[in-house]
């Protein structure tokens, strides 16, 4: 019998991409209480690339800072959620600030996470607002 991976297995590592994976195990975990989750997306700009990639990238239009993660799903006054995850004692860059502020300013719901479990516990929170 095989055991089902579960999100606290794939955050064992503590790393920024550890919870990630995790956040991502949950949310397929729990697409059908949560249909919406459908329409939760990590933007992959954060990789380590080799030097080609990321020219090419930067030349597409990849832009430092850019969120985590974003829920394309309007609640109450918000249009989205965008969150930044980190680990514990991580840490926003001064252009993460920058796209935390924007996305606020363009009335998104947009926070810094400290490990996936506050990113699901705010993911739900979201889903549930204004319902």
């Amino acid at each position: 019998m095989t055991k089902t991976i579960q999100p606290e297995d794939l955050a064992k590592s503590g790393s920024e991409s550890g919870h990630g994976k995790a956040l991502m195990c949950w949310a397929a975990q729990n697409i059908k209480q949560y249909p919406e989750l459908k329409w939760l997306t990590h933007i992959g700009h954060g990789s380590k690339l080799n030097p080609i990639t990321a020219g090419r990238m930067k030349a597409e239009g990849l832009k430092r800072g850019v969120l985590d993660y974003l829920l394309l799903v309007r609640r109450g006054n918000y249009s989205a959620l965008w969150i930044e995850l980190k680990t514990l004692g991580g840490k926003a860059s001064n252009e993460q600030v920058l796209w935390l502020n924007q996305a606020r300013e363009c009335e998104q719901y947009a926070t810094i996470c400290y490990g996936w479990e506050e990113a699901r516990d705010v993911i739900i929170w979201y889903l549930n607002y204004g319902k």
